[in-house]
């Protein structure tokens, strides 16, 4: 993944208190969410330059407690621009060695305006400038060849050495001389020999350790960024150079007080050697090992909670004079936009990268935040920031669109019925896809191996099915050449930011920004553009078809296709259809009144798209109860239309009377003679196919009434057939009092009853 752009854009955030602002407890041991600084910079990861320029800042100093507090070695996975770097830095400026009485007076009177000294006024006089640090920063480690490898070791090497050069030439602190040779020796020689930089950091803390007369600690940003990016080819080389160098810092070494790494995929530290098997892990979704008594907690550590997201639109709102409603509409968007990535003990989540750029844009004048506040809009930053290239390339190896368009569309209706849920799924929703975390151990093989870890579906009740994946806690590198399963490239995606694991039960998109990048990987994110972006707000389809409106609902549909650009053809698979119909349709739906459901088992079959109204739905007043919406998509061989292909026989097509020959003739004009008889055959044998297998008896028991609506597609083409029905008597009937009547006579093209 590529790393976040730096923007040299700055805005000024004053409040009515300009030196911070406090509010309601986020949980745990943790103070008020306090933010401070004033001036708005996206980009910028350096701690201290915030500090020093009053730039706008969420102070989270006080969970440097927790990493005093407790000695083992932790490495911690988190998704890119999440605040990886920027935690490490505020760690780098608190903890490293000051010089100076003058620095180190500083650091005290800066580090005691921030939350750390609240929470622990002995805390910031103890620990602050006391140990020397070491840095590694391993971002730009992203070999092809081992000679370049070599290369961006010495460097990143170099960088850690900086800073130290007084002390390793100082020779006024006798009984010294033979370390500081020995790591000058190496140092000399960096640039020869690949074997004497890996032992400089070791040599490097037991000099410091000695010098200082005080443990040291040790920051490796980006770990897993030279094994990730490795080819197979040299990947072995790198990862023994990686234990090399790392082995020594973590385990059992006097010299180091603390050791964290920082990283986004769950490499197998295992395959580093024996000396990394003692670290404590803390991926997103299991914070900490709570069979530790006192093992740290960096659940708040990374991203913005929902308390310091409040606080941070709380100034926008005393900058821009808005009135309360109009301060929650904006966190409102921002908690659809850029929220919905969940901790472990229920910490909800925001994308800080996506957060300060919304702040920015938002706080640029007082006509851009009411506009933002009018239209509930907003932008697409993070995914400005991703390796679109390496997602493309993933979705491949993992069989592409034919092989996770299931899966996708299962992820895309659960988010778009759970998006508006901030505690749980909405009245009687059972999430579609589940989640299993695989122990390294069980999940024998490394990432990218085909047969890795098993996809597998569980029925969870009756008449709903929930796809299960299994997404792996540990990985051996990058995905090698070849097939990625279903579940491997989930675990990827988990762990890049694209996926959200809520209460260790089921997966779901985090938000509306992460659902273009899942919509962008089948072609779907131009359909996304028109049908979230769109300023008349786009009426609600299930609105347009109950109401009767169809040659509305036919025009969505006929753009919707049109957008997708070149990528639909007479080739699209049906599911592809299901999802685009089963996306519009759910865009936009009150999840409080209705469940949008695709593929829903029968007894005797699979119903394409139903719209379920929920159980106690209050009715619209007319007396009558909730109409239900059931769909069946069919799509036509290509065989039989365009071209020299077959035709279909008589009896497969319903042909009509002579008062609807006009219109017939129109259509058989505009789609082709060929692909007309195809598709009318299609929606007579889909709508036969609904009463035979009786799909309306999904509908019982929530509603009297449904809307049956058949879709045959060729390509970019499509017919389409309306019929109602109620339920008397104990059986469904054709309702003829509310029979559709549609007076469009172009195509799309409305197939009548015959």
């Amino acid at each position: 993944m590529s790393k976040c752009a730096h923007s040299d854009a700055a805005a000024t955030l004053s409040s009515k208190q300009p030196g911070s602002t406090t509010v309601s407890s986020t949980g745990s041991n943790r103070t008020p969410a306090h933010v401070t600084g004033d001036k708005i910079t996206v980009g910028i990861d350096d701690w201290s330059e915030f500090v020093q320029e009053n730039k706008l800042l969420v102070d989270k100093t006080d969970l440097l407690l927790d990493v005093m507090d407790d000695p083992s070695p932790d490495v911690i996975f988190r998704s890119r621009c999440f605040g990886k770097t920027m935690f490490l830095n505020m760690a780098y400026n608190f903890l490293n060695i000051a010089e100076t009485e003058e620095e180190l007076a500083e650091r005290k009177r800066i580090f005691e305006e921030m939350s750390v000294h609240k929470v622990d006024p002995t805390f910031v006089d103890e620990h602050c400038g006391r140990y020397p640090v070491i840095y590694l920063r391993l971002r730009e480690v992203r070999p092809v060849t081992l000679d370049e490898f070599r290369d961006s070791m010495e460097e990143a090497v170099s960088t850690a050495i900086g800073g130290w050069e007084h002390a390793i030439s100082d020779t006024s602190k006798a009984g010294l001389n033979i370390t500081r040779g020995r790591l000058n020796r190496k140092i000399d020689n960096m640039h020869n020999s690949i074997d004497d930089s890996v032992m400089i950091p070791k040599i490097l803390v037991d000099y410091l350790s000695r010098y200082y007369n005080t443990q040291c600690i040790v920051l490796v940003d980006d770990f897993d960024a030279p094994v990730i990016s490795a080819p197979e080819g040299i990947r072995e080389e790198v990862k023994r150079y990686m234990h090399k160098m790392l082995s020594p810092l973590a385990k059992d070494n006097d010299n180091v007080r603390k050791f964290i790494m920082v990283g986004i995929d769950p490499v197998n530290l295992n395959t580093f050697g024996s000396g990394m098997n003692r670290y404590i892990q803390y991926p997103l979704y299991e914070d900490s090992d709570r069979s530790r008594e006192g093992a740290s907690s960096y659940q708040f550590a990374f991203g913005f909670t929902e308390e310091e997201v409040g606080a941070l639109i709380g100034r926008v709102a005393d900058k821009m004079g808005l009135v309360e409603g109009q301060a929650d509409q904006l966190r409102r968007v921002a908690r659809k936009w850029y929220g919905g990535y969940h901790a472990c003990e229920g910490v909800r989540l925001y994308n800080p990268w996506s957060i300060m750029n919304y702040i920015r844009h938002i706080t640029k004048s007082r006509e851009a935040c009411l506009e933002a506040v009018e239209s509930g809009s907003a932008s697409r930053y993070w995914l400005a920031t991703e390796d679109k290239v390496a997602l493309a390339r993933y979705f491949g190896m993992a069989g592409g669109t034919e092989k996770l368009l299931p899966v996708i569309q299962d992820l895309v209706v659960d988010f778009l019925n759970l998006v508006d849920a901030t505690d749980g799924p909405v009245s009687d929703y059972v999430p579609r896809v589940g989640v299993l975390i695989e122990d390294f151990t069980r999940a024998a093989r490394s990432l990218g191996d085909v047969g890795g870890l098993p996809s597998h579906i569980t029925t969870i009740s009756g008449d709903e099915q929930q796809r299960v994946i299994s997404i792996a806690s540990s990985v051996q590198g990058r995905p090698a050449e070849g097939s990625l399963s279903v579940d491997e490239f989930m675990t990827l995606l988990y762990y890049h930011g694209y996926l959200s694991i809520k209460d260790k039960a089921y997966l779901t998109i985090p938000n509306y920004e992460v659902l273009y990048a899942w919509l962008g990987l089948i072609g779907m994110d131009l359909l996304a553009d028109r049908l979230i972006s769109d300023t008349d707000g786009q009426q609600v389809l299930v609105d347009l078809l109950l109401s009767g409106e169809y040659l509305e609902f036919i025009k969505h549909v006929e753009y919707a296709l049109e957008a997708q650009g070149q990528g639909i053809t007479a080739e699209t698979h049906e599911t592809f259809y299901r999802m685009l119909l089963s996306l519009m349709l759910s865009l936009f739906l009150d999840s409080s009144k209705y469940d949008v459901a695709c593929e829903v088992p029968t007894n005797q079959g699979e119903a394409a798209i139903v719209v379920k109204p929920r159980r106690g739905v209050a009715n619209d007043g007319s007396g009558r109860r909730p109409v239900g919406v059931l769909i069946e998509v069919r799509r036509a061989d290509p065989r039989t239309v365009d071209g020299e292909a077959h035709s279909l026989i008589a009896d497969d097509v319903r042909f009509i009377g002579d008062e609807f020959k006009d219109r017939t003739e129109r259509a058989c004009g505009k789609l082709g003679g060929r692909t007309f008889r195809s598709l009318a055959g299609l929606l007579a044998k889909g709508y036969d196919q609904i009463l035979e297998k009786q799909y309306l008896d999904t509908l019982y028991g929530c509603c009297d009434e449904v809307l049956v609506v058949v879709i045959s597609f060729s390509g970019k083409r499509c017919l389409f057939r309306f019929e109602c029905f109620k339920y008397l008597m104990g059986t469904w009937c054709l309702d003829t009092e509310r029979h559709p009547v549609v007076d469009d006579l172009a195509c799309p093209y409305n197939w009548p009853a015959c």
